[in-house]
């Protein structure tokens, strides 16, 4: 041990250099080599298209012209960057390509007095997506794409938008269009108007000077709601189906149909005429219709059937001035209940089959059906435990009042 302190290293000396030896050895293995590759250094940051593969609306990207703010004439997908304001005698956005998208990104189109309409496309385009944004206070319509005089169909979609207080229609789409989870309120005419084939899906119009929803020909209302508006709730064209959609509260009337059309498992309350008003050839089926007309001077319906040839099955009416309404012919009225109305059926057109119906606490008569018509028999089975000694009460086909 002598020797090793006076001419040798000390076990600490030879300690620290192995871990040193050890440290070093490690450090060169994580540092890699020394020399860069061969070649030009490639950059690594994106472009600006890269990070936003859109086009903006701007001046520069989609001037306006004469009658527009800022017109897209180029297929693409665009988008706002901040709130429009129109201006007098001019659209706000004018699509004039096909194949466009434009995202309104939350933002507002905000009209001024005089000016046109806020997003429009006029001529064939197809292919037209829109989204998200509002669009407000524009002296004509809203939003009007895909519109078209002749019998091609263009199709667009719109996608959560709202119109409002614009002084025409609200949103107004063509041929074959989409309209999904969009509102129209407080607009000067109807709040959504669809063309041949258009679809409206989880939509609402309220407050609307005319219809709240107005749809052409083939078309179709799923789970919508119109409230409150100047006219009809809905109107809808012939063969148009309207299902799972509520109306209330409308000036008019809840639903009105032309021909062929339907309105299945529907909610119709409070309006100011009939809650269902049906045309030739027209369904009504699994809707629920009350309070109807009690506020109006002119006597309103739950489900008042003003053409030929209809099927009014399975619905419920409570608490309008008459249940169901028959003024047509030839109709079927089956398996219906009317509750606590003025009269329950009230049935003055001529050759409809009546069956298996039932009204209860009408204020006047449960059924007022004149001659000429095919009723199964009236049964009367109010306040009764003896069912089996009631004349007809077990007819298949039996009408009941109690």
């Amino acid at each position: 041990m002598r020797h090793l302190r006076q001419g040798g290293w000390s076990g600490a000396a030879l300690a620290a250099l192995g871990c040193a030896a050890l440290g070093g050895a490690v450090l060169v293995a994580v540092a890699g080599p020394l020399d860069p590759p061969s070649g030009a250094v490639a950059s690594t940051y994106k472009t600006l298209t890269e990070v936003e593969p859109r086009i903006a609306i701007n001046a520069s990207n989609t001037p306006g012209d004469a009658d527009s703010l800022y017109r897209i004439t180029q297929p693409g997908s665009y988008y706002l960057a901040g709130n429009l304001t129109g201006a007098s005698g001019k659209y706000g956005i004018e699509i004039a390509a096909s194949g466009v998208t434009l995202e309104l990104m939350g933002f507002s189109l905000i009209g001024v007095a005089g000016s046109k309409s806020g997003i429009v496309s006029f001529g064939d385009q197809t292919g037209i997506v829109i989204r998200n944004g509002q669009v407000r206070g524009w002296g004509q319509i809203g939003v009007e794409v895909g519109w078209s005089a002749g019998n091609i169909v263009f199709p667009t979609i719109l996608e959560g938008l709202m119109a409002s207080e614009n002084t025409d229609i609200g949103i107004r789409v063509g041929r074959g269009c989409i309209v999904r989870a969009c509102s129209a309120r407080a607009n000067g005419s109807h709040g959504l108007d669809g063309d041949y084939a258009a679809q409206v899906i989880d939509c609402q119009a309220s407050f609307n000077g005319g219809n709240g929803i107005s749809l052409g020909v083939n078309a179709s209302a799923i789970d919508s709601t119109a409230w409150g508006n100047g006219m009809d709730g809905f109107s809808i064209g012939l063969g148009t189906l309207a299902r799972g959609c509520t109306s209330g509260s409308n000036t008019g009337s809840g639903f009105r149909t032309a021909l062929s059309s339907s309105i299945i498992d529907c909610q119709a309350y409070d309006n100011l005429g009939s809650g269902i008003v049906l045309n030739d050839a027209s369904v009504a089926r699994g809707n629920s219709c009350g309070y109807n007309g009690l506020t109006s001077s002119a006597t309103g319906y739950g489900i008042h059937v003003t053409g030929d040839r209809c099927r009014v099955e399975n619905n419920h009416c409570i608490e309008n001035d008459v249940g169901i309404k028959v003024d047509g012919h030839r109709s079927r009225i089956d398996g219906n209940s009317c509750e606590a109305n003025g009269t329950g059926f009230d049935v003055d057109g001529l050759d409809n089959l009546v069956i298996r119906n039932t009204a209860s606490a009408s204020d006047g008569a449960n059924y007022s059906i004149i001659a000429g018509n095919s009723v199964a028999p009236r049964v009367n089975v109010v306040d009764s435990d003896g069912w089996a000694g009631i004349t007809n009460a077990n007819h298949p086909w039996a009408n009941f009042g109690h």
